[in-house]
């Protein structure tokens, strides 16, 4: 008959209450009959068995995926050998046919002279559901791995390899991950320089608990290639703070290296001909403007001859002689205005190209620039009012000096101010200048055209024109801007634009000013 702990006379009874007590499963069974003999508390409460019930079975019937022969000889070991243990994991069958993961330990003893397995089983259902957990999380994190692009791997504190996601065992010439365990950097593709080097490294890492990061110089791989590296290592450590190997990633940057080598020619050769342009456009420009002045100077004194001593002799024209007189003026009105066009033209081409080759010298000293702003709006004054344009200001008083060359200064002025009147039609210029934190800043308002903001960081390049932009009528040499920019630059300062079309466009720069 099925008993209870106690009731098989138990000698030590405290003991014999402890075991009936247990959560965990324990229970005696004939080792020829299998017929259970003794069962705790436990075990008849996880089971959901009567002691009635359990009389009349045996382990077979609790796991269902064990079949008679399969148990038989799971137990032929420990029927030969008294006292050997085994242990093992199965599942259990509930009365309800519901099922529950189990850690079995199982041992041949003699109860009541009486062979009987002797089992303790322990409930590992939430253990099983956390190993799932944790193995579906390892399967995600080598998906996630495997699929980084760069090659990832740890190793333990002898520089011996842990682990590597998929990319990393490629480039290391090893058929899996797995194949990688075990090794060192000597047993891969690596020259022993290499090797040498990325053990040094490890060494550094571990001792310092600092990352460290490399590009390693061109390295034979596996595949017979050589290829640049780009490496990263971090100390791996545990709660403790204690050192226990390090991970890192590397990443063939070889394509990458070749591009940016690429560039680099790229941009030698054109930084090569940008200074043969330049040399080419002030050599052009000196040479033309020398004979373009004469030429001017000559039309002048054509136009001055003609206004004193010919013209003056012709009395009652005839209408034919009239028209040609008013063509002949018109004419060198013309040559005048456009030789002077292209005097400004050339006069820019210098001015800039000796800025961007540094052949300009600036002297510069304390400057005030309320002075250089006046001086610079009444130049510019007749043209304003040949547009019927107010030109207002708005300073604030007593700002500080700065350290500029006032005629580079003035010929900023001078550019930003004109540009705001030939495309203003009405309405007004103001020029606004205050401090502002360790800056000076210039605003120079305008009400006019606008610029689209796809074109606003463009302006400020050579030959690029607004009037182009804007309108399709040139309104100068398209160097003003980029002139102003150089000087500003020149000058530690920045320059720039806000615009909208058809409501107007601030240009503005900012320089820094002398303690005060």
């Amino acid at each position: 008959m099925l008993k209870t702990l106690q009731q098989a006379g138990i000698s030590n009874t405290g003991f014999a209450h402890i075991l009936e007590e247990s959560l965990n499963e324990i229970y005696l069974f004939d080792a020829k009959t299998l017929r259970f003999l003794l069962v705790n508390k436990g075990a008849r409460l996880n089971l959901k068995y009567s002691m009635e019930e359990l009389s009349s079975l045996t382990p077979l019937d609790l796991k269902p995926e064990f079949t008679a022969k399969s148990f038989a000889e799971l137990l032929d070991p420990l029927r030969k050998y008294e006292k050997q243990k085994i242990q093992f994991e199965t599942v259990h069958r509930r009365k309800d046919d519901s099922l529950y993961d189990v850690e079995v330990h199982l041992q041949l003893s003699t109860f009541q002279s009486v062979p009987v397995f002797v089992a303790i089983i322990l409930d590992i259902t939430e253990r099983k559901k956390t190993e799932v957990k944790l193995l579906e999380t390892q399967q995600m994190l080598k998906l996630v791995m495997d699929n980084i692009p760069q090659s990832i791997f740890w190793k333990d504190k002898k520089s011996i390899y842990l682990g590597c996601n998929k990319n990393f065992a490629n480039e290391a010439g090893v058929n899996s991950t797995a194949d990688i365990i075990g090794k060192t950097d000597y047993d891969l593709a690596w020259r022993k320089e290499e090797s040498d080097f990325f053990r040094k490294c490890d060494r550094r890492v571990m001792d310092t608990k600092k990352a460290e990061y490399h590009i390693i110089e061109p390295q034979l791989q596996a595949d017979g290639k050589h290829a640049w590296l780009d490496t990263n290592k971090i100390p791996l450590c545990n709660n403790e703070g204690k050192v226990i190997g390090i991970l890192g990633t590397y990443e063939d940057i070889t394509e990458r290296r070749m591009m940016e080598k690429n560039l680099l020619e790229l941009n030698t050769y054109l930084k090569m001909q940008d200074k043969l342009k330049t040399e080419f456009l002030s050599t052009v420009a000196h040479e033309i403007r020398t004979p373009l002045s004469l030429v001017l100077g000559f039309v002048g004194v054509i136009k001055s001859k003609l206004n004193t001593v010919i013209f003056p002799q012709l009395k009652d024209e005839e209408p034919r002689m009239k028209k040609a007189r008013e063509q002949i003026e018109n004419d060198i009105k013309i040559i005048q205005s456009e030789g002077k066009k292209f005097v400004t033209l050339l006069d820019d081409l210098l001015d800039i190209t000796k800025i961007e080759d540094g052949m300009v010298e600036t002297v510069k000293e304390p400057v005030s620039i309320l002075s250089v702003a006046k001086r610079s709006m009444k130049m510019i004054s007749d043209l304003a009012e040949q547009k019927n344009l107010k030109i207002q200001k708005d300073f604030e008083d007593k700002l500080p000096l700065l350290l500029a060359n006032e005629a580079r200064l003035e010929q900023v002025f001078t550019n930003l101010i004109n540009n705001a009147i030939k495309f203003t039609e009405k309405g007004s210029v103001t020029l606004k200048i205050k401090k502002q934190k360790n800056e000076i800043v210039v605003n120079i308002i305008d009400t006019g055209i606008g610029i689209e903001k796809e074109y606003q960081d463009k302006i400020f390049n050579k030959f690029y024109q607004v009037g182009d932009i804007n309108t399709g009528n040139r309104k100068g040499t398209g160097l003003g801007l980029s002139i102003c920019k150089q000087i500003i630059a020149n000058h530690d300062g920045r320059i720039w634009v806000e615009s909208e079309t058809g409501k107007g466009s601030t240009f503005s720069f900012a320089l820094p000013y002398i303690s005060e």
